[in-house]
């Protein structure tokens, strides 16, 4: 009877969720486990009344994942997803025109949704660039969210930058069906496609005396992968981190790899004007390199100004909260650690 009676519970708590117009329903497998920590794997994900279209900017999945995905995602379109080929990071000119292609029809949706990252987005930086400049592609480039993180970082500073888009750094669709990610990853921004605010990311640690004497810092966000935030200096797409907070994490770097990014994002003045650094996780191969990069990050932090925080709560691993970039927060000290929020 105790079972049934949680049944019957979850059941009701769905259909509120339903009624209060969250557009967020998921058919769960495990109705005996807390919500927020299923897979989102075999559950269909509903984005309530917006346009949704998937692109694949970077790397290709399989053909069994994409069908997987579209019986996932039933309410997202697919249809310039291209395939294999053309979403190489390798393609020849003629499959890169192709990518374009698919990357502009997409662009005719309110949201641009990553299904995952990879390698190769900034072979699109020019064609983009051409959107901006071409006066007939207004409408094209108008009130935009895209949606990803990793490779991604490259496209979401672009077009927050060019288009002011509102871009969320935050969970791709192929994360939907990876066991080892929380549901809540992809639920949070599906809530917030529904008119729900981002969660908190909490448990923000200080890494420095700047950091440990700070109270409440408000700016915009920025950030990203670390790597493509090194990619991006001296480019027209050159993250801008002055009078924001920015977010770093990375995957599966060496330490001295993250040692020589870190510095020379300082040395190009990338911190100069930034008000606070979070390091979100790092997710490494081994032991030894996450005590090394540990030790990375904590140096670097003590060498820097400015106050210096970190948290496991985004990035590659298990959690991967999403953020805004063009909306203000608040990173606020909290007796538990300091807590990011929007505004």
């Amino acid at each position: 009877m105790k079972i049934f009676g949680i049944i019957i519970e979850f059941l009701g708590q769905c259909f509120q969720n339903m009624r209060k117009g969250l557009g967020v329903c998921l058919l769960c497998t495990c109705f005996l486990t807390d919500c927020s920590s299923c897979t989102v794997n075999k559950k269909e994900i509903y984005v309530g009344k917006k346009k949704v279209t998937a692109v694949m900017p970077s790397s290709p999945i399989s053909d069994n994942s994409k069908k997987e995905l579209e019986k996932t995602c039933p309410q997202i379109n697919f249809s310039e997803c291209g395939n294999s080929k053309t979403n190489s990071a390798f393609c020849t000119e003629s499959e890169l025109k192709e990518k374009v292609t698919h990357l502009k029809n997409a662009l005719k949706a309110q949201i641009i949704w990553a299904v995952r990252g990879g390698h190769g987005s900034y072979h699109l930086i020019k064609f983009l660039r051409n959107l901006f400049n071409d006066p007939q592609n207004k409408t094209l480039i108008e009130k935009k969210i895209l949606i990803g993180y990793s490779d991604i970082t490259v496209l979401l500073l672009a077009t927050s930058i060019w288009f002011g888009w509102k871009n969320i750094h935050g969970a791709m669709l192929m994360d939907c069906l990876d066991a080892n990610k929380e549901t809540n990853n992809v639920l949070s921004v599906t809530r917030y496609l529904n008119g729900v605010q981002l969660p908190k990311i909490d448990k923000i640690k200080p890494l420095n005396k700047f950091a440990e004497q700070s109270k409440t810092i408000e700016a915009e966000l920025t950030g990203g992968n670390l790597t493509i935030l090194q990619l991006s200096i001296g480019t027209n797409w050159q993250v801008n981190a002055k009078n924001k907070i920015i977010l770093i994490e990375d995957v599966r770097e060496l330490p001295y790899k993250l040692d020589r990014m870190l510095t020379h994002l300082d040395q190009a003045g990338i911190f100069e004007g930034c008000l606070g650094i979070i390091f979100g996780e790092f997710v490494c191969e081994n032991k030894s390199d996450k005590r090394d990069t540990a030790l990375v990050l904590q140096n670097f932090a003590d060498t820097m100004p400015i106050p210096v925080y970190q948290t496991d709560k985004f990035g590659h691993g298990k959690i991967n909260l999403p953020f805004a970039y063009n909306t203000l927060y608040e990173l606020q000290k909290h007796p538990a650690g300091f807590v990011l929020s929007q505004k």
